[in-house]
Parts: C-alpha cells; sequence; structure tokens
C-alpha cells in the first residue's frame, strides 16, 4: 500500500485505509455520504472532473427521461427510483473511485517531485488530499 496516502486522506485516513485494504481485496464496500451527496461529496475530496462527469451523467439521464416519457406525472416515481439507483451505484463506487484518484494523485506528485524528501511529498500529499 502507498506511504502516503494517510497524508493524502487526512483526518478520516482511518476510514479510508480501509476502504483501500478492501479495494485491493476486492471487497464490496458501501458509503453512505457518497450515496446521499454524490456529486458534493466528490467536490470535497477534490475530486472535481468526477463531479462534472457525474453532473453530466445525470443531466443527460434527466433529458432522455424526458425526451422518452415527455412531461412528468406527478404521480409517477420512475424517476426517483432512477436517481436512487444511481445514487446507490455511487455509493458503492465512490470508495474505489477515491482510493484510485489517492493513488493516482500521489504517484503524480512523486513523479513531479523525483527525488524529493518523504516530508516534502508528505505535505504535497496533504496539500492535494483532503
Amino acid at each position: 500500500m502507498n506511504p502516503y496516502l494517510p497524508y493524502f486522506f487526512g483526518p478520516q485516513a482511518d476510514y479510508y485505509l480501509r476502504a483501500a485494504e478492501d479495494v485491493q481485496e476486492r471487497k464490496i464496500q458501501f458509503n453512505g455520504i457518497a450515496f446521499l451527496a454524490g456529486i458534493l461529496w466528490m467536490g470535497y475530496r477534490k475530486m472535481y472532473w468526477q463531479a462534472f462527469l457525474t453532473a453530466a451523467i445525470i443531466f443527460g439521464q434527466n433529458l432522455l427521461e424526458a425526451m422518452l416519457w415527455g412531461p412528468r406525472n406527478p404521480n409517477d416515481n420512475s424517476s426517483v427510483i432512477i436517481s436512487l439507483l444511481a445514487n446507490a451505484v455511487i455509493g458503492f463506487i465512490s470508495n474505489q473511485m477515491y482510493v484510485k484518484f489517492a493513488n493516482r494523485q500521489i504517484n503524480k506528485i512523486l513523479s513531479e517531485h523525483a527525488g524529493g524528501s518523504d516530508v516534502r511529498v508528505s505535505e504535497l500529499s496533504c496539500d492535494r488530499g483532503g
């Protein structure tokens, strides 16, 4: 496991280090906060590109629903069900996404600062993480 992950994960390091172990062991894990907050959680974790892509997918989903089913019937719960399913997917893949994101960011730091001190890499990991 990457020794800089605790610095990147910050105050929630214990939770995300367990998540990183689960990702390595290919265990399925559910993140309730990501399920409830999705895009906001991604933004908080500095996963801006992933948040933008998720927002675009949700926008496309809503557009497709409007084209397929026309104006919404207030008694129709299909949109709520689809949104809950999309949020459930986010809840199940969020930790895996975040661990991969963290490893990519740390590897980028290591390549940009090859030969740099461990202290400097740790500081940069703290800055880029959350």
